[in-house]
């Protein structure tokens, strides 16, 4: 959620700053291309350029004080029913995970920005459908008039039209409302923006509006992009050859026509005042290529005050002998208030069943105020550092991705659990000379040393001495079937005892 707002804010603010600087740097430059070029460019950086981790130049207490007034606010406007921060998931070898901290299940709740978001797209949708409707009457209007093909365009004659306009390769008009010399000028007109996919940019320019509707500066760009287009056509028409003064007076005669829309390109559209002076604008100076690379420096520096910090997550407890595999990982932030969980080992035991979870001695879950949160865990080191139970306990991690498919578990047991849940009618029993062995008429049990598949005979040559682990996988149990699944023995053994 801040996530989304952060970007919708970033979005909108640059959308203002590059229609502002576009009006205030390079509106009533005659290098109609280029503006063209710098508005379509500027949207798209609008769009992409809050995706990206920008370069943060701020000087340390500008970046301090925006980021309290970050803290200050965003809590505020995306405060929701639940205060529990699920974040932290660990992953122990055999891929199970286990959440840190269990979320408590949310409680729907219309709170006033579920009343906001639903009046966003209320307007949104009601928008759509208005721009479909005026896409649906434009092809009605279309297809009901009659058609002269020409080279570049094809000519729509209908006598309810009281503007001229075009639309893609459809050019729309009331001859009847015109000379011969006004269909002339109107023709070299609307061919520009035929030749030019004008309609391209008009659609897109009123998906945008309908979008970031709530936004006054959208409504700013299209109004400076249809300058732009019109500009550019009207430039044109006078590279050919027409007199400037005859082409101004139509303009002033088809103006005073009215039922314009804003999907489509008018001859007359936009301020007559504007498009006159422009006409009259002498061509600009090289120099005047200097505002472009100050158009977009703006928007560059204005996108990079904004920058997000990197969120920084950090061990500040030494780990000591960390268990081979165990993953400590934060899965989302939450709100940043000073708070400070712990969990328990026993939860660990009870979600990873064998001999590993114990190890950890705790995992600490800190938030801190300044938003970077830390995960310490500390371990309680291994029964011994010798290389032969470093040895051995890569052995035990090489059998539960080995064998870890096989069914449910593993479950791992020491010597001293061997030694007191061994009985005289569990299917392991220490003997009395200290050798083990397993109950041979159990056809179910499968039994490995080492991770080497044996006969349930070979582990006679084992002494409870040398056993420095046992692993057991509990196989699933056929469908339709009484008995339960295979179980899968597997000893770790120190045969040099």
């Amino acid at each position: 959620m801040m996530e989304t707002l952060r970007y919708i804010v970033f979005v909108n603010g640059l959308l203002a700053v590059i229609s502002v600087a576009y009006y205030a740097l390079l509106r009533r430059e005659t290098f109609f291309n280029a503006n063209r070029l710098a508005l379509w460019l500027g949207v798209a950086g609008s769009l992409l350029l809050p995706l990206l981790n920008l370069p943060d130049w701020r000087p340390q207490p500008i970046r301090t004080a925006m980021q309290q007034t970050a803290r200050a606010i965003v809590p505020k406007l995306i405060t929701g029913p639940t205060d529990s921060p699920s974040g932290v998931t660990i992953t122990f070898p055999n891929k199970r995970t286990f959440e840190a901290f269990q979320a408590r299940q949310k409680r729907v709740v219309w709170s006033w920005q579920t009343h906001l978001l639903a009046l966003y797209v209320a307007v949104v949708l009601f928008l759509l459908i208005r721009f479909g409707s005026q896409l649906l009457s434009l092809k009605k209007l279309i297809h009901q008039s009659v058609y002269d093909p020409y080279d570049d365009f094809i000519l729509v004659r209908n006598e309810t039209v009281t503007s001229p306009f075009s639309f893609f390769h459809w050019v729309v008009l009331n001859p009847n409302q015109h000379t011969s010399d006004e269909l002339d000028q109107i023709l070299r007109h609307e061919r520009v923006h035929v030749r030019d996919r004008h309609s391209v940019d008009m659609l897109f320019a009123e998906m945008i509006c309908i979008i970031f509707w709530f936004n006054p500066a959208v409504y700013l760009f299209r109004n400076l992009l249809h300058q732009t287009l019109e500009f550019s056509a009207d430039r044109a028409v006078l590279a050919e050859g027409v007199e400037a003064k005859a082409y101004q007076y139509n303009l002033l005669k088809v103006s005073l026509s009215a039922g314009q829309s804003a999907i489509t390109n008018h001859f007359s559209k936009t301020q007559l005042k504007l498009r006159i002076a422009m006409i009259n604008q002498p061509n600009s100076s090289k120099v005047a290529w200097l505002n472009y690379p100050v158009f977009f420096i703006a928007v560059l520096t204005v996108a990079s005050a904004f920058a997000r910090s990197k969120p920084v997550i950090y061990f500040p407890n030494p780990v000591v002998e960390p268990m081979a595999g165990l993953k400590v990982s934060v899965k989302k932030f939450v709100k940043p208030v000073l708070k400070t969980k712990r969990i328990e080992p026993a939860k660990l035991k009870n979600v990873y069943n064998d001999k590993s979870a114990p190890h950890v001695q705790d995992v600490v879950y800190e938030e801190r105020p300044e938003a970077s949160y830390s995960v310490a865990v500390d371990y309680l080191p291994i029964t011994a550092d010798s290389t032969d139970d470093k040895k051995m306990e890569a052995m035990i991690l090489e059998g539960q991705r080995k064998y870890g498919h096989l069914g449910i578990g593993p479950r791992r047991f020491d010597k001293e659990e061997i030694k007191r849940l061994s009985t005289p009618g569990s299917y392991l029993k220490i003997n009395p000379d200290g050798s083990l062995s397993v109950d041979e008429t159990a056809s179910y049990a499968r039994v490995f040393i080492n991770n080497e598949p044996v006969a349930p005979q070979a582990v006679r040559s084992l002494t409870i001495n040398q056993l420095y682990a046992l692993a057991v996988i509990y196989g699933h149990k056929p469908e339709g079937q009484e008995k339960v699944g295979t179980r899968y023995i597997l000893f770790y053994a120190d045969k040099g005892n």
